[in-house]
């Protein structure tokens, strides 16, 4: 597959993992491409949780949407559409797992995507490590001594941009 179409890179992925996997196992993800020229990135979902926006201009969060197909591995023949989110530099994309807004503490409260979006707008202007310890952190704390149902993945993205040389 042309590994720039995001779309195409998951139908194919969806189409090898459908004749291997378990029945009732499958894989979510969000595939995306940046696009320098565009100052975008160009997204693709199979059945993954939205990812946070992060504007360095205005110091908000933005859920983004990306309309999306089914989980990996169920059923072949299946179409991920894209879509096109443009960014500016300095701008963060907070890409997780459902196991950091679906963990649990003791009273059986999940963390929840309200929990996230605060801590986003409160640090996203701090570096990707600093948003990462500060989420492990409240995830951590948040879930206290109850035991751990599902893991979480966590990655923070920041558009540097791209200076191109000025033609002469």
């Amino acid at each position: 597959a042309d590994l720039t179409h995001p779309g195409k890179v998951l139908q194919t992925l969806n189409d090898m993992l459908a004749k291997e996997m378990p029945e009732n196992e499958f894989i979510t993800l969000i595939y995306a491409v940046v696009n320098l020229n565009e100052n975008s990135f160009v997204l693709a979902n199979a059945g993954h949780p939205f990812p946070v926006y992060y504007s360095a201009r205005t110091r908000k969060h933005e859920i983004w949407n990306i309309p999306g197909g089914m989980a990996l591995g169920l059923q072949e023949n299946k179409d991920y559409p894209i879509s096109t989110k443009s960014v500016s530099v300095g701008d963060k994309i907070i890409f997780y797992t459902d196991g950091l807004t679906e963990a649990m503490n003791a009273d059986s409260r999940e963390f929840g995507e309200e929990a996230l979006k605060t801590l986003v707008d409160q640090h996203g202007h701090k570096s990707p490590s600093e948003i990462i310890q500060i989420m492990s952190d409240a995830v951590g704390e948040h879930r206290g001594n109850h035991e751990v149902s599902d893991d979480f993945a966590l990655l923070v993205a920041t558009f540097a941009g791209m200076d191109f040389p000025k033609a002469k």
